[in-house]
C-alpha cells in the first residue's frame, strides 16, 4: 500500500497524475523483481545487487573482487545525472561498460572501492586507494570482528574511513540475512540527519521510543508490536554514537535485557558501533535541584556508562587519514583533535587560511556556521543577488506499508495508524534533501548524493556527496526525457523490452535508462538543473530517491533533485562531508568537538579559510582525552573514570523516596530477567524494576497511570492502550 504525502510542484499547480511516480515505481519494482505481490507492493526486505549485473562486482581493471554491494533495494537506486559531453555517447559505450553511462548514485559504490569514504558524507580518496576495492588492515580487522559476532566499536579522526566501514559491513550483513535483513538487523543513529547516512532510522524509532522527558517513557519498548520487533532483532548497528548519552546507553541496554529475557549484554543483541567522540557531543539537559528524579537527563558518554563497560566491546582504533593528504593539515587537525599546543596549531591557522579564498572554476566556498540563523540569511540574501528567475523544485514524498501491513487480514485501523506514523516520520523533517528547494542560475550548490560518473583508478571526474558546483542553465524536463528516449533507441531498447530478462549488459543499460526516464516522467517538476561542478564536469543533475525504512512499518520516501544552497552550512549537517573550498566561522562555537568538525571538512589547507578565531573556539573534553589515550594504549579496560558515580551522587541526594532507593549504577537482582517493562532510572531510581503479584509494578501498580491489574502497554488511560493485539489479526 503506498500513500502520497502532499506534494509541492515547481509552479504551485496540483497536478493530475496523482498516482504516475507511483505507478512508475511499481513498473521498475516488478522488473527488478522485488514486488510484495500482485498488487504491487514493495518486498522491502529481499536484497538485490546494487550494481544489477552480477554476484560479484567488476573491478575498473576488469577483474573481480571485494565484497558485494546491496547498500539498498533496487527501487532505491538513483539515476541521478546525465553527462553533458556529446563525445560521450550511450550509442558509443554501450558495448564497454555499464558503468560508464549508468551513473548510479548510492551511498558505497563497490565500482568506484574506497571512493566514498563516509556515507552521506563521503570523500574521495587518493588515486590508488580509490582504485582498489579492498580494505586496508585496520578495517580488515573490524570486519573479521563483526564476522566473529563480537560486540565492536570502531572509531578513529574524521576522514578515516568510519562510515564507508559501516557501510560494507552493513552490505556484507545484507548478503548474509537476504529477505530477513529488515527484521534481524536494526540501522540507527542517535539524529535523523545521521540516520539518512546509513539510510535507517533513529535509535529511539528503532526501539519504539518517542521523546524521552521521564524514565516511564521508556516504557513504550514493551508494546506488544515493538516488544515483538525487537526480539527478532540480532544485530543493532548505530552511527555517530559520540551523541548517544551514557544515560540512554545504559537505559536502552537494561531495558532489551528484560524484554528480551536475556541477562547477556544487550540481551543478546550484536552490538556494532562507530563514531568519534571527538565529534559533536551528546545535546544534555541542565541538572537543577529540585527537578522531578525520574527526568532523563541525556548525561555523558556512552563509554562512561556500566552496561558499556560490561559489554565485552572490542575497540579499534582506525588511523589511516583518506581525507587529507597534507601531512601539514593532518598533524594541525590532531592537535586541535587532543586539545595538544593549541596555541600553536591556532597561529599555524591563522598564518596560512586567515587570507581570501579565490574561486574555483566559478564557484565559490562553502561559509561554515554553527548557527541556523547566519546560513539562512547568508543563503537567502546571496539567491537574491542573482538575477533571473527563480526555479522551485517541489519533492515528491510517498510512504510504502510494509508488505506484512497488506491485506484484508489486517485491521484497517491499524494500517492508517501505521501510515500516519510514516507520515510523521522525522525523515521527512531531517532528510538531506529539502521538501522544496528555490535555486536560480548562478547559484552555488553542494551535491547531497554520490554520482559515478566514470569509475576506475585516476578518475578526476568523480562527483561525491560534497562536491561543489554551480547551476549554469535549467533544461526543460520533457527535453531531457526525449534525449534519454533516443539513447535508449539507440541501445536497441524500445518501450516493450522484457525488463525481467536482464542477461547482458547492454538490455541492463537500457533498463537504467528506462527507469529514468519513468522517474522523470512521474516527477512534478518541469525544469532539471544543469550543474558544472570544481572538477570540469557539467551535467543535468536529476531527481533521485532519498529513503528510510522504519522496521516492520514500511518506507518514508522522497523524490528529489540532489542538490542544496551552498553559499552556507551549518557545522552540525556538514558532518560527515568533505568540501574542496570551505569558509569556516569559528566565533560561535558552543559545543565540545564543533570547531574540530568544521575544520576537519576541508580536504586541504589551500580550500581552507578562517574568517574568525581565538583560542576559546576549540573545546575538548578531558574524559574524551583519557579515553583515546587509553585506546591508543591498547588498554582501555584501564582507563579510570568516575563520572557515573558523580553523578550517582548528585542526583541520589534529591531523590525521592519509595522504589526509587537503589544506588547509582547498582546492579540488577539476580536471577532470571524479568519481562515486566522496566522505565528505568540509570542514576539509580529503579522506577519499579520487579513484576508485582499482579503483572504489574512491584507495588501493584502500572509505572504509566499507577493503578494496579495491568502492564503500562497496555493502560486504559492511553490513546490505543488496553489492546491485546498487534497490527496483524492472527
Amino acid at each position: 500500500m503506498r500513500r502520497k504525502r502532499n506534494s509541492l510542484t515547481p509552479d504551485g499547480v496540483p497536478q493530475k497524475r496523482q498516482a504516475t511516480l507511483l505507478t512508475s515505481f511499481a513498473r521498475i519494482d516488478k522488473a527488478l523483481a522485488i514486488a510484495g505481490s500482485k498488487r504491487k507492493i514493495v518486498d522491502l526486505t529481499k536484497p538485490t545487487l546494487s550494481n544489477g549485473i552480477s554476484g560479484k562486482p567488476t573491478c575498473s581493471n576488469g577483474s573481480q573482487g571485494g565484497a558485494v554491494s546491496q547498500s539498498r533495494p533496487a527501487s532505491h537506486v538513483s539515476a541521478s545525472c546525465v553527462e553533458l559531453n556529446p563525445s560521450r555517447s550511450l550509442n558509443k559505450t554501450a558495448q564497454s561498460s555499464l558503468q560508464s553511462v549508468s551513473h548510479v548514485s548510492d551511498t558505497y559504490n563497490v565500482k568506484s572501492g574506497q571512493a566514498s569514504v563516509e556515507a552521506a558524507g563521503p570523500s574521495t580518496l587518493s588515486a590508488d586507494e580509490a582504485s582498489s576495492p579492498q580494505l586496508c588492515p585496520e578495517q580488515e580487522k573490524v570486519m573479521q570482528l563483526v564476522r566473529d559476532g563480537k560486540n565492536v566499536f570502531f572509531t578513529g579522526n574524521a576522514g578515516t574511513g568510519k562510515t564507508f566501514m559501516l557501510n560494507k559491513i552493513i552490505e556484507e550483513l545484507r548478503i548474509k540475512y537476504g529477505r530477513d535483513f529488515i527484521s534481524k538487523v536494526a540501522l540507527a543513529a542517535p539524529t535523523g540527519i545521521a540516520a539518512t547516512h546509513i539510510q535507517g532510522t533513529t535509535l529511539n524509532a528503532a526501539l519504539g521510543l518517542g521523546i524521552c522527558n521521564y524514565y516511564k517513557d521508556f516504557g513504550s519498548m514493551f508494546k506488544k508490536e515493538t516488544r515483538a520487533r525487537i526480539s527478532r532483532y540480532e544485530i543493532l548497528i548505530v552511527d555517530e554514537v559520540s551523541m548517544l548519552s551514557a544515560e540512554l546507553f545504559n537505559t536502552i541496554e537494561s531495558n532489551l535485557k528484560r524484554l528480551r529475557n536475556d541477562v547477556r549484554p544487550a540481551g543478546g543483541l550484536q552490538l556494532i558501533m562507530c563514531g568519534d567522540f571527538f565529534q559533536l557531543p551528546p545535546v544534555t539537559k541542565k541538572w537543577t535541584p529540585g527537578m522531578p528524579s525520574d527526568m532523563f537527563l541525556n548525561w555523558g558518554y556512552a563509554f562512561q556508562a556500566p552496561a558499556w563497560k560490561a559489554a565485552n566491546i572490542e575497540h579499534v582504533l582506525l588511523t589511516k587519514v583518506f581525507r587529507q593528504q597534507d601531512g601539514e593539515f593532518i598533524k594541525i587537525l590532531d592537535n586541535i583533535r587532543y586539545g595538544h599546543d593549541i596555541p600553536a596549531a591556532l597561529k599555524r591557522l591563522r598564518e596560512l587560511c586567515m587570507r581570501p579564498l579565490l574561486s574555483s572554476n566559478g564557484i565559490k566556498a562553502t561559509q561554515l556556521f554553527s548557527r541556523n540563523k547566519e546560513v539562512d540569511e547568508t543563503n537567502i540574501r546571496e539567491l537574491a543577488v542573482l538575477k533571473g528567475a527563480t526555479a522551485v523544485f517541489g519533492a515528491e514524498d510517498e510512504v510504502v506499508l510494509d508488505p506484512a501491513l497488506q491485506g484484508t487480514h489486517v485491521d484497517p485501523t491499524w494500517q492508517r495508524e501505521a501510515t500516519s506514523r510514516l507520515e510523521k516520520n522525522e525523515f521527512f523533517r531531517d532528510c538531506l534533501a529539502a521538501k522544496e528547494i528555490r535555486m536560480k542560475v548562478g547559484a552555488q550548490v553542494l551535491l547531497i548524493k554520490n554520482l559515478d560518473l566514470e569509475g576506475g583508478p585516476n578518475n578526476s571526474r568523480q562527483l561525491v556527496n560534497g562536491s561543489r558546483g554551480v547551476i549554469t542553465s535549467m533544461v526543460p524536463k520533457a527535453d531531457v526525457i526525449r534525449g534519454l528516449e533516443a539513447n535508449r533507441k539507440a541501445l536497441g531498447g524500445d518501450n516493450n523490452i522484457s525488463m525481467s530478462k536482464m542477461d547482458s549488459k547492454g538490455t541492463q543499460l537500457v533498463t537504467e535508462v528506462h527507469k529514468k526516464v519513468e522517474m522523470l516522467r512521474g516527477w512534478a517538476g518541469t525544469e532539471i538543473p544543469v550543474v558544472r561542478f570544481r572538477n570540469g564536469a557539467e551535467i543535468q543533475v536529476l531527481p533521485t530517491i532519498f529513503s528510510s525504512t522504519v522496521p516492520h512499518t514500511g518506507e518514508c520516501r522522497r523524490v528529489q533533485i540532489p542538490l542544496k544552497l551552498a553559499w552556507a552550512l551549518t557545522i552540525h549537517k556538514c558532518q560527515g562531508l568533505t568540501l574542496d573550498l570551505v569558509q569556516v566561522s569559528l566565533k560561535d562555537c558552543f559545543a565540545q568537538g564543533q570547531a574540530y568538525v568544521a575544520l576537519s571538512r576541508a580536504r586541504s589547507l589551500e580550500g581552507l579559510q578562517i574568517l574568525d578565531l581565538d583560542s576559546s573556539c576549540v573545546r575538548t573534553d578531558p574524559a574524551v582525552s583519557d579515553f583515546y589515550a587509553a585506546l591508543k594504549g591498547g588498554d582501555i579496560k584501564s582507563l579510570k573514570d568516575d563520572a557515573w558515580e558523580r553523578w550517582s551522587c548528585m542526583r541520589s541526594g534529591s531523590a525521592a523516596q519509595g522504589d526509587q532507593t537503589a544506588g547509582f549504577g547498582s546492579q540488577q537482582p539476580v536471577g532470571s530477567v524479568s519481562q515486566q517493562p522496566q522505565a528505568l532510572n540509570s542514576f539509580g531510581a529503579s522506577q519499579a524494576v520487579l513484576k508485582g503479584a499482579t503483572g504489574g509494578r512491584q507495588n501493584n501498580g502500572c509505572f504509566h497511570c499507577g493503578q494496579p491489574g495491568h502492564w503500562a502497554n497496555n493502560c486504559p488511560s492511553k490513546k490505543g492502550g488496553g489492546s491485546t493485539t498487534g497490527f496483524i489479526r492472527r
